[in-house]
């Protein structure tokens, strides 16, 4: 069984901290949480109490870390992290692919991962294709590439967990990352400003 917590501590030094780029399509992102994307995210409530009084920009790494300690000041403005560690496993841990059912820490973080930064759909979509790639001589049907975690995807993965594969789903699942990311920058130029913090990511 995977584990949440492992999954997070890993990931979230990547997504931490305050960004506010003009090429970022998501705008102003909280630990990896975009406005635009996600408006609806009860830290955004928290944030807006806090640069009310906060009486300064966000624009560096130093003035983050003066506000979030500002922030525990507020008893109105809530505990923020808690907000961030419940989104995140709700809404790319438990809801997407039920991440405690997986039987391999390094692939459930992986999806995790993927799903934070590129989507879930399109992490469960890489997943089924590494399954079909991996069943050879049909020793069973093929599943449908949905994008969609059902208990058919569960099961074959587990199978193939047990069978001793989960190192190199992993790796499969890197692999389909970093091409992933490739592909952006070379249709998107504005989006090369990322490229190179996106590969440091693969290797989780």
């Amino acid at each position: 069984m995977a584990n949440f917590d492992f999954a997070y501590e890993l990931i979230r030094k990547y997504e931490g901290g305050y960004c506010n780029n003009p090429n970022d399509s998501g705008g102003e992102t909280v630990y990896g949480i975009a406005r635009k994307m996600e408006p609806t995210w009860s830290g955004w409530s928290i944030i807006d109490i806090g640069k009310k009084s906060f009486g300064k920009p966000l624009d560096t790494p130093k003035d983050w870390a003066s506000f979030t300690t500002f922030l525990k000041t507020l008893p109105s403005a809530g505990t923020l992290e808690h907000n961030v560690k419940a989104w995140y496993k709700q809404h790319y841990w438990d809801v997407p692919f039920r991440g405690d059912q997986i039987n391999h820490d390094g692939v459930a973080t992986e999806m995790f991962d993927i799903s934070v930064n590129a989507g879930s759909g399109r992490a469960i979509t890489w997943l089924q294709s590494i399954l079909i790639a991996l069943n050879d001589n049909d020793k069973v049907p093929d599943l449908d590439v949905d994008g969609r975690f059902g208990p058919n995807t569960l099961a074959r993965l587990n199978d193939e967990i047990a069978q001793k594969n989960g190192d190199l789903i992993q790796k499969a699942l890197n692999c389909m990352q970093g091409y992933h990311y490739i592909t952006i920058a070379a249709t998107n130029r504005k989006n090369r400003v990322f490229t190179r913090g996106w590969f440091t990511r693969i290797s989780i």
